[in-house]
């Protein structure tokens, strides 16, 4: 990678890190442009430049956290043979690390309350097909 665009990832970085942290404490609709522009020293044009908009930066937000789950999963996976071990392992994951996820509320009011465009609706349902898909995957194992 080159230094122009390590450089740029180091700032994209930064940005999502931050309003991480500021959506968490704050939620997303308190939570400002402004404010990340306050906890990271970048212009708002910088921020704009990297996520378009805060539902942007948002969605980015949520696409890690998915990815993170992905990755998480396929790693644990592995440790459960039948799929009721799959399911019951599934369901601890989700109970002692996503619940306490620090975006877990935010989602909830990013996806109850926010007017959103129709390419976060539809990148939103992508997500959401992705977790029907990963449930229509384990469902025909069975009791395996």
């Amino acid at each position: 990678m080159n230094k122009k665009k390590q450089q740029t990832e180091q700032t994209k970085k930064k940005i999502a890190d931050a309003a991480r942290a500021l959506f968490a404490q704050k939620g997303y609709k308190a939570t400002s442009i402004e404010d990340i522009v306050k906890a990271t020293g970048c212009s708002a044009g910088n921020i704009y430049y990297h996520f378009r908009n805060k539902e942007g930066l948002f969605l980015h937000l949520l696409e890690d956290w998915n990815r993170e789950w992905d990755q998480t999963w396929l790693a644990k996976e592995q440790l459960y043979p039948t799929t009721i071990d799959k399911l019951y392992g599934m369901a601890e994951y989700l109970a002692l690390d996503q619940l306490s996820h620090p975006l877990t509320k935010v989602a909830d009011e990013f996806f109850n309350n926010s007017e959103k465009a129709p390419e976060v609706e539809e990148r939103i349902n992508d997500m959401v097909k992705g977790y029907i898909d990963f449930n229509r995957r384990v469902a025909p194992e069975g009791d395996r």
